[in-house]
């Protein structure tokens, strides 16, 4: 005797709060993916203009930005607004958020990333940096030269340093330097001024005068102090303890 057929079960509907974020990520994905700088800010729509958009109610948008903010798509900013994650910060960045929930001691350990790495980024970049590297250098550096917005400062000094590890003819630094992404701005706005950031100007002059006349131990040289600076800057004003051992 054949059993007779057992009916699946019913599919589950999703909720409202599934059905928009989803929406939400396919429209993320549609019409940022392919144009977000990642040095750049890329922010969505009010949550009153996604409900229209949507056509559902201002809570529902609530919860769907917060599903895809822990899904790393987007961050949102209190005050500020719903900002798009760049999808090569979304792994580095949201695993960071999770393994080190402590915001001081992830700071800590930036501080600690960038003394091990960024020296001999410079270094190599005396070596290595060609005309076009040279070129995007010092253009990077007239650029911060004239900012007076700290925050653009702040980005625009992260992809400096950015250009170094590139310039140095290292892709994995320079994407492990992209992809601390809002973390190393955050650490540089804590403790950006305008007389910091004049300091901040003088030094990456010292370092493109280095790179620009070959003298790797002096670009090195000069990198680890700009970075130990920023770095007892951060560490004092946040009073984090730093690890010798």
């Amino acid at each position: 005797m054949i059993p007779a057929a057992v009916s699946p079960p019913p599919e589950r509907r999703l909720s409202l709060v599934e059905q928009t974020s989803g929406r939400l990520a396919e429209h993320i994905i549609a019409e940022f993916s392919r144009q977000i700088d990642p040095h750049a800010d890329t922010w969505l729509p009010s949550e009153r203009e996604l409900a229209v958009r949507f056509g559902v109610s201002r809570p529902v948008i609530r919860e769907a930005t917060k599903r895809l903010e822990l899904q790393g798509f987007i961050e949102i900013q209190h005050g500020r607004g719903i900002k798009v994650v760049h999808q090569l910060q979304r792994p580095l960045s949201r695993s960071l958020q999770f393994d080190i929930p402590d915001s001081l001691e992830r700071l800590r350990q930036l501080n600690e990333t960038r003394r091990i790495l960024e020296p001999e980024s410079a270094r190599l970049a005396a070596l290595r940096a060609d005309a076009d590297a040279l070129a995007a250098l010092r253009s990077c550096h007239r650029e911060l030269a004239e900012c007076t917005d700290l925050a653009q400062a702040a980005r625009i000094d992260a992809r400096f340093h950015e250009q170094i590890a590139r310039a140095a003819g290292n892709a994995i630094v320079a994407l492990v330097l992209s992809s601390l992404g809002d973390l190393g701005e955050t650490s540089r706005l804590r403790t950006l001024s305008q007389s910091g950031l004049k300091k901040a100007i003088a030094h990456h002059e010292a370092i493109l005068a280095a790179i620009e006349a070959g003298l790797p131990d002096d670009a090195a040289k000069l990198m680890r102090t700009h970075v130990e600076e920023a770095a007892t800057d951060l560490e004092a004003s946040e009073g984090i303890a730093t690890r010798t051992a």
